[in-house]
Parts: C-alpha cells; sequence; structure tokens
C-alpha cells in the first residue's frame, strides 16, 4: 500500500509594513532554511558539508525502487546546503563508465577489472542496494522521538533602517531515522527481496581506480575526469534523514513584524540525505 503523508502549512503574520517584509521574505526564507540545516546538523551529529536538505516537503516512495533511486543519485559535493535530488548522473552509471575507461591488466585477484566488468554484467541493468524499502520502514519505525528548539539573532543595516531580526525553530518528531545503505557487492540469501538480485558493485575496484598508483588503473586524463571536483563521480549519497509524525515550526521576527510557518507531518518525509565524497566514502 502507499504511503502518503498529509502535511499542513499555516503561515501566520502579522505586519506592521506589508512592504518592508515583502522585501525581506526572500532573504528571511534563505537565512530560515540555513539556520534549519545548520541546526539540525549539530543536533544529528552529521557535518554541515555533508547533510543537505530536502527542499519543501518529500514523500517517501512506496518500494524498494524508489529508495534505491534516491540512494543511486550522485550526489554533488557543494557549499549549499540542499538536496539535489536530479536524476541527471547516477551512480551506477557513472560506475559503468569508470569500467570502461580502465586500463586493462593481468590480474588474478577479486578486484581485478575483468570481474569487476562481469559482476556489473550479471546485474542485468537490476542496480540494488543493500537494504530495502521493508528496512527502511522498521528502521523508521523503531526511530527515537526528537524534540528541537533553537533561535539565533542578527542585525541588518541598510541605508536608512537597522533591522533587529530574530529566527525560532522549533521542532517534534515522533520517529526519526538515519537510514544508511550501499550498492549491493555480495549476495544476499537471507533477505528474501534482495536475494533475487544479483551483486553489481565492487568496492576495492572503486578503491584501487581512485588511488590510481602509478596510473595502473587510469590514465591521468581519465582520473581527472572521474574524479576531480566537477568530474562524474565525486560523491555518492550514503544515508536517508527521515521522519514520520510531528511539526516544524519556523518564526521570524523583525521591527516590522513577525511571520510563522508551520509544517504538521502525518505520515513518513525524507527530511535531507547525506552524502560523502568518494575519499571520505572508501575509509
Amino acid at each position: 500500500m502507499r504511503i502518503k503523508a498529509v502535511i499542513f502549512r499555516i503561515i501566520l503574520l502579522i505586519a506592521f509594513s506589508e512592504g518592508i517584509i515583502a522585501a525581506q521574505s526572500g532573504k528571511n526564507e534563505y537565512l530560515s532554511n540555513q539556520f534549519l540545516q545548520s541546526t539540525l546538523s549539530a543536533k544529528l551529529h552529521l557535518s554541515k558539508q555533508h547533510f543537505k536538505l530536502c527542499q519543501g516537503v518529500q514523500t517517501i516512495g512506496d518500494n524498494s525502487y524508489w529508495l534505491w533511486s534516491v540512494f543511486n543519485s550522485t550526489a554533488i559535493q557543494d557549499s549549499g546546503y540542499w538536496y539535489n535530488s536530479s536524476q541527471h548522473n547516477n551512480l551506477s552509471s557513472s560506475y559503468k563508465l569508470l569500467l570502461y575507461h580502465a586500463i586493462v591488466r593481468a590480474n588474478a585477484d577479486n578486484c581485478s577489472l575483468n570481474n569487476a566488468i562481469l559482476k556489473y554484467a550479471d546485474a542485468q541493468d537490476y542496480y540494488a542496494w543493500n537494504k530495502t524499502y521493508d528496512n527502511l520502514i522498521s528502521e523508521l519505525k523503531a526511530g527515537k522521538p526528537m524534540t528541537i528548539t533553537a533561535d539565533t539573532s542578527f542585525v541588518e543595516r541598510n541605508a536608512t533602517e537597522t533591522f533587529n531580526e530574530r529566527i525560532v525553530i522549533k521542532t517534534t518528531f515522533d520517529h526519526l531515522a538515519i537510514f544508511s545503505s550501499y550498492p549491493l557487492s555480495q549476495t544476499d540469501t537471507l533477505n528474501s527481496e534482495l536475494k533475487s538480485y544479483n551483486p553489481w558493485f565492487t568496492p576495492c575496484f572503486l578503491t584501487e581506480a581512485y588511488e590510481n598508483i602509478d596510473n595502473r588503473m587510469l590514465s591521468p586524463e581519465d582520473w581527472e575526469c572521474a574524479f576531480n571536483s566537477s568530474g562524474y563521480l565525486t560523491g555518492i549519497t550514503i544515508a536517508l534523514i527521515v521522519v514520520d509524525k510531528g511539526t516544524i515550526a519556523i518564526t521570524v521576527s523583525c521591527n516590522t513584524g513577525e511571520t510563522t510557518t508551520l509544517t504538521q507531518i502525518t505520515s513518513p518525509i525524507m527530511l535531507g540525505v547525506l552524502v560523502s565524497g568518494i575519499k571520505e566514502y572508501m575509509r
């Protein structure tokens, strides 16, 4: 059965000067979301650089294909706080490209290019991760409740006025889980769903390709195309931050008035994702 989230957004506005609040609203929204992301990062003990906040409310899907597509979405390592959900690039296709560009050489161990290619081909275009949708729901139901209250104040000045501004965040979640999963690299006969899927990922091949000692795995040009800051394989999504039932209230107040945005969550949603650079992922 498909799980749908029912969300109510209530915006309360107490304003003394509508024109000024309209001019400030875009900046206030940016600062509010930035403060929400940094507050959640600190509370969850996550790196601000690696935790990416979902824009708006993203309901979770209803099967493992949806789950794996989120993990498959190639993570972007940047300084922003928004999660980019684009499927324009994905890990499985980027990994295939890496296999294509790798240098063929004699190697009989499990990390050889030949073994990595055969494993990838055996997946027959079905790229599973090592956890399923049922695992996600189970971990979320077992997730502990969390309450967060935080505020910050700052002063802004323009040519004629000074604004004393304050942001207050109050959130409550009945259940919160940081759900991690990794590309399927070995057969899982114990999981009733995963036993139908062949592994496709060879972690040690990726490690050797990244380290590229003496350019044995990739030419310098192909390594740059894959792993430099604008390459096709710069980051991996390693966890989803999911919550079930609760509220998110953000109040922004200044000289000109006060605005409160209240989001009520009645079913599971994805709050954000945790991404990792390739170097950190291989540790």
